[in-house]
């Protein structure tokens, strides 16, 4: 994770800290055109997205489109131990 991500903090709450607004910031911006490009050719009615992805988000927002989002991996929102002091959302 290191050679991809330089300045990643090494494993613990302030990992974690970095990991989930990074990977939010990081996937809806490498997402959104490609989204919006493909919905000029598809037209769909509604976006459904994984509630960590904001790509669709963002993509269903910017079109006037409605979007609903699923829990599916919620429960990987953070790994940590119990009292580190990082909220799970």
């Amino acid at each position: 994770m290191t050679q991809a991500f330089p300045d990643v903090p090494p494993p613990g709450p302030e990992r974690s800290r970095w990991v989930i607004p990074h990977w939010r910031n990081t996937t809806a911006r490498a997402t959104v055109l490609d989204l919006l490009a493909l919905a000029e050719r598809w037209q769909p009615n509604l976006f459904v997205r994984e509630s960590n992805e904001f790509g669709a988000c963002l993509a269903a927002e910017l079109l006037g489109l409605p979007h609903a989002a699923v829990g599916a991996s919620r429960h990987l929102l953070y790994i940590g131990r119990k009292g580190d002091g990082v909220e799970t959302a």
